[in-house]
């Protein structure tokens, strides 16, 4: 009897899959991963869109706080009262350094410029050109850095303070109570006891602190009494400059010592960043007539009309109009716009008449 053998398979039934099979599941492959990442990068660019967005209408809500809070503070003292002596006013025909020059007046504007108090270029933290800029003289507005008088001695020219205060020697500070107000540099400060003293030396032109004139004249000393409030002065000049990104940023010049060792012992101005993506600054002012009851002019006008005219009764700034224009990091992809957003506000300043 012959054996069985089992029938030889059928030889089609073990192929693979031909060239063509495995081009078309490659193709459709590629066009499903194709697919996905361009949903991906679709929603990873509106995601970056929206993520910018926030964060410039989050700047420009805090750049508009910064620079209100400090529009509304200039020319006032913690006690309410005028300032009557300024004992760092230099002899007359003598320049006073901007941040001291009241007579001036207690906001200045700058139409397309730094007044000159910044270098306008391209170096960080240089002033851009065709942006405008705003001074304002005033007080510190941090609690924790005012203190008290106990007692005031004349004869010594000595402060003793309920508290020490973050104050050095060569600082500026406002004296003042409900009825006036002095501004001066601090000779020596001491923290145990708390004290300081003032001189005629280094930027003080004498030591009255009742009242003196725009040349250091007609000088009335006075003794304040327990109770008087010592704050740091804290001017500032606002302006555009670009940062160390090659961008823009809104920056904040202020009034500083020296490092420890420098060459000469005078205060420096230095800008500081402080808040990034701000390409432009554009500021109007409408104005008041003190001699006429306090009219209101019937336009608002530049800093270029007010110059030199800051401190005049009949000009008296009333309101003060910032127009600010952030702009976002540039978004992926070559031809993806830059998100831009314009800020504006108006700001009413209180009478700063005396």
């Amino acid at each position: 009897m012959r054996p069985h053998c089992p029938a030889p398979p059928d030889r089609y039934s073990a192929r693979g899959l031909s060239l063509v099979e495995i081009m078309v599941s490659l193709v459709l492959g590629l066009v499903l991963v194709g697919g996905v990442f361009s949903l991906y990068r679709s929603t990873h660019q509106t995601f970056r869109h929206h993520e910018s967005l926030a964060r410039l209408q989050e700047s420009g809500r805090f750049a508009l706080e910064l620079i209100t809070r400090e529009i509304r503070e200039a020319g006032h003292t913690p006690c309410g009262s005028p300032l009557t002596a300024n004992l760092l006013v230099s002899a007359a025909g003598m320049p006073t350094a901007w941040w001291a020059n009241t007579a001036a007046g207690f906001l200045r504007g700058g139409e397309s410029s730094s007044q000159g108090l910044v270098a306008t270029g391209n170096a960080a933290s240089d002033h851009a050109a065709n942006t405008d800029s705003l001074l304002l003289l005033r007080t510190a507005n941090n609690e924790d850095a005012l203190t008290s008088v106990l007692t005031h001695d004349v004869a010594t020219q000595t402060l003793t303070l309920r508290a020490p205060m973050p104050i050095r020697a060569r600082d500026i500070v406002v004296l003042c109570d409900d009825r006036s107000s002095a501004l001066w540099q601090v000779d020596a400060a001491n923290a145990n006891p708390a004290t300081l003293t003032y001189a005629a030396a280094g930027l003080n032109c004498g030591t009255a602190l009742g009242r003196v004139d725009a040349q250091c004249q007609s000088a009335v000393d006075k003794t304040f009494a327990a109770g008087a409030l010592v704050a740091p002065w804290d001017p500032g000049l606002w302006y555009v400059g670009n940062n160390s990104s090659g961008q823009r940023s809104l920056y904040r010049a202020e009034v500083v010592q020296p490092a420890a060792g420098a060459a000469s012992p005078a205060l420096v101005t230095r800008g500081v960043e402080k808040v990034p993506g701000v390409h432009d600054l554009q500021i109007d002012y409408l104005t008041r007539n003190r001699a006429n009851g306090g009219a209101l002019a019937a336009q608002w006008e530049t800093a270029a009309v007010l110059a030199a005219k800051w401190a005049d009764p009949t000009l008296e700034v009333a309101a003060v109009r910032i127009t600010l224009t952030l702009r976002g990091e540039p978004l992926p992809g070559a031809n993806a716009p830059r998100i831009q957003r314009q800020f504006r506000t108006v700001v009413a300043l209180r009478n700063r008449e005396p």
